[in-house]
């Protein structure tokens, strides 16, 4: 689920071996290592994972609804 509309694209992994959260690891350890050029994730796609995250906590702390948009926003803000 993204929260706003980008022009992001998908990366390709492959279907036999890690899954996605192994991948991604991967991905990001090759690219620490200097064996691929371009990082596996974008901030924006953190931002969006942070945002939920925090408003689940934040929802079941309250015992309420909360507006993910709302964390969204205050992070892109703070950048």
């Amino acid at each position: 689920m993204l929260l706003r509309s980008t022009d992001r694209q998908p990366i390709d992994y492959p279907r036999e071996g890690p899954g996605d959260t192994a991948f991604l690891f991967d991905a990001f350890l090759d690219w620490v290592a200097g064996r691929r050029n371009d990082h596996p994730t974008s901030v924006d796609d953190n931002l969006d994972c942070m945002a939920l995250l925090f408003t689940a906590n934040t929802s079941a702390d309250r015992g309420e609804g909360v507006d993910a948009l709302h964390f969204l926003n205050e992070a892109q803000a703070s950048t």
